[in-house]
């Protein structure tokens, strides 16, 4: 076979095989522009409950707002409680301790290591020795409590044991 037979053979094969591809492209993109019906068939839905809209690429999209059951079933789900602090060991919750000074308002969450470095949580702020919180100076942070200080006065905030 010639150099001229083989070239006209394989465009022979190419240009049909780019048609078909060509062809199947734009049928596939005017399928994606016609724009959808809302379909309610079936459910218990109202047409005011579904809206086209576009999207940020031109496609057309179904929104669907949810029902007022199903907004008051989500919020009775997101209202329950997800039992014990994973954070406390003791499986009660972290609190102002029976070791320590209650001082009004203040709550120690939890109080964490990393090599002789400590912080501490107090009313989910988090804070290391040196800090000033609300007035109190934090003076020490003990592996189940911190040493806070304020007017020359010294409390211990501790964890429940």
């Amino acid at each position: 076979m010639t150099k001229a037979a083989k070239e006209i053979v394989v465009v022979l094969i190419i240009v049909p095989v780019l048609f078909f591809s060509w062809a199947y492209n734009i049928k596939r993109l005017r399928k994606r522009r016609e724009p959808k019906a809302p379909v309610t068939a079936g459910t218990d839905e109202t047409p005011e409950a579904q809206t086209l809209s576009e999207g940020p690429r031109g496609e057309v999209r179904l929104e669907r707002r949810a029902s007022s059951d199903e907004v008051e079933a989500q919020r009775e789900r997101f209202s329950l409680s997800w039992g014990r602090d994973p954070f406390v060991l003791s499986g009660g919750t972290a609190q102002a301790g029976k070791r320590g000074v209650s001082l009004g308002g203040f709550s120690l969450n939890g109080v964490s290591w990393k090599g002789k470095v400590g912080v501490a949580i107090v009313n989910d702020f988090i804070v290391k020795e040196g800090d000033v919180f609300e007035g109190y100076k934090v003076i020490k942070i003990l592996k189940k409590g911190i040493v806070l200080e304020k007017g020359g006065k010294r409390y211990t905030l501790g964890l429940e044991e």
